[in-house]
C-alpha cells in the first residue's frame, strides 16, 4: 500500500504492546511514549561552542549592554532571528519490511521539491513579528501564502535560502509592523 511501519511506528507500538502485556520498561520509554532513541547529529563548532566561558561572556555582554541602554532591561527590543528550512517534499523513512523484498517504497507528492526558507523573529518579552518566507520563483504568487500566519511576507530567492540580496528586506518587514501588532504573545 506504500504506507510501511517506521522505525518511530514500530519503536510506539514497542511501548503500547509492552503497557497491554503488562511488561516492565524503562521509565524513559514512558515518558517519551517510546522505544529508546538515538542521539542527534551536531557539529563540532556547535558541541565546543557551547561551554561556561563562552556562555559566560555572552552573559556579561548582555549584563554591559543592559547596564548601558536601560531600555532594553524589559525585553521588548531584544530580538532573536531563526531560520528553517522546509521542502516541500517529505523524505522517505525507513520502514520495516518482510526479508527478501528488493523495492519497499513509501508515497510522496514528488520525487524532487523545492526548498523554502521561513525567518521567524521573536522578542525576549515573547512578542514576535509574522514570518517571512523566502520562496525560489522568479513571480510570486498569493497563493504561495495560504494557510499562512496573518502579516506574513513572501521574498523571490534564486535558491529559496535567506540571502544578503533579500536581508534587507526582512529588516524592513520587521520594523515596519506596527507597535501595537508587535504586542501578539507567543506563551
Amino acid at each position: 500500500m506504500k504506507f510501511g511501519l517506521t522505525l518511530m511506528l514500530i519503536r510506539r507500538l514497542a511501548v503500547e504492546i509492552s503497557e497491554i502485556n503488562g511488561i516492565t520498561v524503562p521509565s524513559v520509554w514512558k515518558e517519551r511514549k517510546m522505544a529508546v532513541g538515538w542521539s542527534e547529529a551536531c557539529t563540532l563548532s556547535r558541541a565546543t561552542a557551547f561551554n561556561r566561558t563562552i556562555t559566560a561572556e555572552f552573559h556579561k555582554n548582555i549584563e554591559e549592554c543592559l547596564l548601558r541602554v536601560p531600555t532594553f532591561a524589559d525585553g521588548t527590543r531584544i530580538y532573536m532571528l531563526e531560520e528553517a528550512s522546509t521542502t516541500t517534499v517529505q523524505k522517505p523513512r525507513k520502514v520495516i519490511a518482510q526479508k527478501g523484498y528488493r523495492q519497499v517504497s513509501q508515497v510522496t507528492s514528488a520525487e524532487i521539491g523545492i526548498l523554502v526558507t521561513t525567518c521567524c523573529i521573536v522578542s525576549a518579552s515573547g512578542t514576535f513579528i509574522p514570518p517571512v518566507m523566502a520562496f525560489p520563483r522568479a513571480r510570486l504568487q498569493p497563493s504561495l501564502l495560504t494557510g499562512s500566519p496573518p502579516g506574513t511576507i513572501a521574498l523571490k530567492s534564486t535558491s529559496g535560502w535567506m540571502s544578503s540580496d533579500i536581508f534587507p528586506e526582512v529588516m524592513a518587514h520587521s520594523s515596519s509592523i506596527p507597535i501595537a501588532q508587535k504586542k501578539t504573545r507567543l506563551f
